[in-house]
């Protein structure tokens, strides 16, 4: 039976951990180990191990001894330079958070952002001793990633294309014998990919699983003997290996090298449809299984660092990834070297939608020195940035190296690397992904609405100028207004002052609004149940709904609903979905009519696109409206 602590136990527990918080403290940024550490940072190494012995002479539950002496030996291996200080130190861990805030870690430790990356069954000690702060022993890291896969998936593995995404490549450099293939007919770019495909069990990262989910293995830059090409029809939309080619060596790219993408791209909500009626068929999950594998594939070049890790983890230290690449190609540092992932944890967590925790876990809670979003008030742009920094789109990264003119994160990032909840306004860190007005892409329709994920931001900021200026109530909410944000997809109330809990394999993924839904009021998303969220304020809250489905209404528009290079209509994002609070005279969702465009002028005189909000932006002159466009 485990003895009750007494109440100087109780209270040697926290000061000791505020001693702990100091541990990071001595971080570098320039990715080198203990024996090149700054004098300062040396001393601050010291200091921290004199706090924490004396702490240690005090202490006499073995619990906060055997804390203790752990965290004295790994600050006196960071001293002796034998293992690598690199990660941020502001960044205390949900951890460190719940031991205060329990109800609020509890909620959070099975919602859906502790999902969108997660280690694999591959996972090596290395890279998992390079985060700073972990919620689970390497171990359980291991075992835990056997759950993380879509339902089905392992024991269907073999159905799936699983190539790993090397670098691309030149089409021009394609041998005539393959080129000249009728299925090669149209081709317009090209991609090496291995020979190999990987098997479940390599995968050393998985990322996503509500909506959709794919893997990386690490790739260390080298030469591979046996690849492929893989090839796009539509500038790398979709993309198709040939399998039928003899295989060609591949000479190694080390700028490409980190965890790297596999050609694998599953729809989560087909899985969990797969899984769903397999058991209303009494059939195993094998015959629903043909159709969750996207038929687009996947084949970005990019590294799962170099292009999402930022968003799907917490406390990216992208100076220290920049460091460390610039150093792995220069041949300064091992072939695993960039299996390190300098980030504080792997889910996301507390300090992503808070800010760093490190001031106000040593101020014992001083609300002054943290980050309460829903304490803001709604004039204050963090306020809504504490879910939109991440629930947006970026077409590039804004900080530049100082005295350079290219900006270090910008290599095909999408993420807000650099961004920091409470220290950044976003549109210093990064550029929104532009408009089109009039003519539609791939991200937004001729009239503004988002088509693509992590879009919401825009489409609610775009709420206010479509109503004309209107500063009307959903446009000044942010989103844990609605939504659950410590819980969402887990734990949500009924509307009755109870609790609702999903946990089967069935509803992890599943919420739709059709027949095999485990969520029909939607309270796996929001706060309340959508008659207590919507019906509070709309008597006729069911037809309002209607306003987050970008397509309602939009049939008859040319290009119905939308493909690549057929982008003119005002089709946007199905299934409630969409984020725009606007409707036209019908009834339909709609952005802004052409008298609202707006567009920025830039200094050689040409013409962009940009959203209403961004009037101010240092790489334009002038600023207007359609009406009073050239």
């Amino acid at each position: 039976m485990k003895k009750e602590r007494s109440w100087l136990t109780t209270l040697a527990l926290p000061l000791a951990l505020a001693l702990l918080l100091g541990l990071g403290a001595c971080s570098g940024d320039d990715g080198k180990d203990g024996k090149d550490v700054d004098p300062a940072v040396a001393e601050g190494l010291q200091q921290q191990i004199a706090d924490l012995e004396a702490a240690l002479e005090n202490a006499f539950d073995p619990e906060v001894i055997a804390e203790l002496e752990q965290k004295i030996e790994e600050l006196e291996a960071k001293l002796d330079g034998d293992v690598p200080v690199t990660v941020k130190s502001d960044y205390v861990g949900a951890q460190t958070c719940g031991l205060c805030h329990k109800d609020e870690h509890a909620e959070w430790k099975g919602s859906w952002h502790t999902r969108k990356s997660t280690w694999g069954p591959a996972v090596t000690q290395e890279a998992f001793e390079s985060v700073n702060n972990s919620n689970k022993t390497y171990e359980q890291h291991q075992q835990a990633a056997l759950d993380k896969f879509l339902p089905g998936v392992r024991e269907n593995w073999d159905m799936l294309s699983s190539y790993m995404v090397l670098a691309g490549a030149s089409l021009a450099d394609v041998p005539s014998e393959i080129k000249d293939k009728a299925e090669w007919a149209g081709v317009n770019r090209v991609i090496y990919v291995t020979d190999k495909q990987y098997d479940w069990d390599e995968i050393e990262v998985i990322i996503g699983e509500t909506r959709k989910q794919r893997y990386a293995v690490y790739y260390d830059g080298g030469p591979v003997e046996a690849a492929r090409y893989a090839y796009s029809k539509d500038n790398g939309i979709s993309w198709t290996v040939d399998e039928d080619m003899d295989t060609v060596s591949f000479a190694g790219d080390l700028r490409r090298a980190g965890y790297k993408f596999l050609t694998i791209e599953l729809d989560a909500l087909k899985a969990s449809k797969a899984l769903y009626d397999a058991a209303v068929a009494g059939e195993t999950v094998a015959a629903y299984m043909a159709n969750i594998e996207k038929s687009s594939m996947y084949g970005t070049t990019n590294s799962w660092q170099e292009q999402c890790i930022a968003c799907h983890t917490t406390g990216f230290d992208a100076d220290a990834w920049v460091a460390a690449k610039a150093a792995y190609v220069e041949g300064e540092t091992p072939g695993d070297e960039l299996r390190q992932v300098f980030i504080s944890e792997i889910e996301i967590s507390c300090e992503t939608c808070h800010g760093p925790g490190r001031a106000h876990a040593e101020s014992f809670g001083d609300p002054a020195m943290i980050v309460n979003p829903a304490a803001l008030a709604m004039t204050d742009p963090t306020r809504k940035m504490a879910c939109e920094q991440c629930h947006t789109r970026a077409q590039k990264n804004l900080i530049y190296e100082p005295g350079s003119a290219a900006a270090p994160y910008d290599a095909g990032t999408n993420d807000n690397r650099g961004f920091v909840l409470g220290e950044h306004d976003f549109m210093d860190v990064m550029q929104y992904t532009r408009p089109a007005w009039g003519t539609g892409n791939r991200q937004v329709s001729i009239d503004g609405k988002g088509r693509r994920d992590h879009q919401q931001d825009m489409d609610i900021r775009l709420s206010y100028y479509a109503k004309g200026g209107e500063a009307f109530y959903h446009y000044r909410q942010a989103c844990f207004d609605c939504h659950s944000a410590h819980g969402v997809g887990k734990a949500v109330s009924d509307g009755a002052g109870g609790v609702i809990e999903y946990t089967t394999d069935a509803d992890k993924t599943l919420f739709t609004t059709t027949g095999a839904n485990p969520d029909p009021d939607g309270r796996v998303r929001l706060n309340k149940t959508r008659v207590n969220s919507c019906g509070m304020c709309h008597g006729d809250w069911e037809d309002k709904l209607d306003v987050f489905n970008g397509r309602t209404g939009w049939e008859d528009e040319p290009n119905y609903p939308y493909g690549f290079g057929a982008w003119g209509n005002r089709v946007g994002r199905a299934d409630r979905k969409q984020h725009i609070f606007n409707t036209d005279s019908e009834g339909r969702s709609f952005g802004l009519r052409p008298d609202r465009y707006t567009w920025g002028q830039q200094v050689d005189g040409s013409w962009v696109a940009i959203w209403p909000w961004e009037k101010v932006l240092p790489d334009y002159v002038n600023y207007v409206q359609q009406e009073d466009k050239p």
